[in-house]
């Protein structure tokens, strides 16, 4: 997944060959939340409001947990067939939801690759495995691969 054209305006967030676990909502889909969740609110980004619409306000509704990695590290993917999901002005926003699928079309991770986006690719848990290094390549270093 290296090689986005156009500008970036931030670095990557992980280093190469590193990982983190976010534990907030980031994401698409955005979903309308409750007056309840609404007013729960309490200013801060994280899982809170950022947009709306006609609908009412729009919360980031993608899995919280979700594994971050430096986009060069990851293995190519596919584009998600619905092209829509991939847009952006510099690249992928990741605003409408899972953007990246693997060779099956399951939909496995989303790319964040825009000049106003942080520069990532995050899996959601269910399509992540973490096993030791050596398991993983028969051999190696300490540590673990996802």
């Amino acid at each position: 997944m290296s090689g986005f054209p156009g500008r970036r305006g931030a670095p990557a967030t992980m280093p190469r060959g590193r990982y983190a676990v976010e534990p907030h909502r980031r994401g698409g889909p955005l979903v309308v939340r409750t007056a309840e969740e609404q007013a729960a609110y309490d200013g801060m980004y994280p899982d809170g409001p950022w947009r709306s619409d006609e609908r009412g306000w729009l919360l980031a509704g993608d899995p919280r947990n979700q594994y971050v990695l430096h986009p060069e590290d990851v293995l190519p993917l596919d584009l998600h067939p619905e092209l829509e999901r991939s847009h952006g002005c510099c690249g992928p926003g990741g605003d409408d939801g899972a953007n990246r699928v693997c060779a099956c079309g399951a939909e496995v991770a989303t790319a964040y690759a825009g000049c106003v986006t942080p520069y990532e690719t995050l899996f959601p848990p269910a399509a992540v495995r973490v096993v030791p290094v050596g398991e993983a390549f028969g051999g190696g270093p300490d540590g673990h691969v996802l």
